[in-house]
């Protein structure tokens, strides 16, 4: 049965979507929702990887079973909205992952679009959306480094190479900048009346 079809809710839903990501599901569940939930033709992606069709998004959700000992997708706050080709279901997450093998436990924020068919009604597109700084700033050492590290280096590099120096070429206008880098250049001189 299509996936809006068996669910009370968008909440129910959003649910159901985060089971996926849980270690506590067998393979073969997982396996089963997403040929339940997702249309043949579906594409699920987030900032690291793209899935097209259910073989390789089932694939992408095995993964993380490889990946996490342990794995949840904690539901935060989740909305749904009608258009024209389906609805939308959004939500808000927490993910944690403890990675296998190792004590680390990976915590951050993932929010997911998830675009359903209206005739269909089966997922038809699957985005999560996460940042490489909340990825990152829970894994230790390598948070502390990119927190302290490496975010301010780039962003000093970029200011010097990349610095405000006029607001419109010269070359563009005839005129001389308004703006310049130099706190002189943009300090008025004053002009004796003769």
């Amino acid at each position: 049965m299509p996936a809006y079809d068996r669910v009370a809710s968008a909440k129910d839903c959003a649910q159901q979507i985060a089971s996926l990501y849980s270690s506590k599901i067998s393979n073969v569940e997982r396996d089963n929702l997403v040929k339940e939930l997702y249309s043949p033709s579906a594409i699920w992606s987030d900032p690291l990887t793209q899935a097209k069709g259910v073989g390789a998004i089932i694939a992408n959700y095995r993964s993380l079973s490889g990946l996490a000992s342990e794995a949840e997708l904690k539901i935060l706050d989740w909305t749904i909205n009608n258009d024209s080709s389906g609805f939308v279901l959004r939500f808000d997450a927490e993910a944690i992952y403890k990675i296998r093998f190792t004590p680390l436990v990976v915590k951050y924020r993932q929010w997911s679009v998830i675009h359903f068919d209206n005739e269909t009604r089966m997922v038809k597109e699957h985005v999560d959306h996460w940042s490489v700084e909340s990825l990152l700033s829970t894994i230790p050492i390598f948070g502390l480094l990119y927190l302290k590290l490496w975010r301010p280096m780039v962003g000093a590099v970029i200011h010097t190479l990349f610095k405000p120096r006029q607001l419109v070429p010269e070359w563009i206008t005839g005129k001389k900048a308004l703006i310049t880098s130099s706190p002189a250049a943009r300090t008025p001189t004053k002009v004796k009346a003769t």
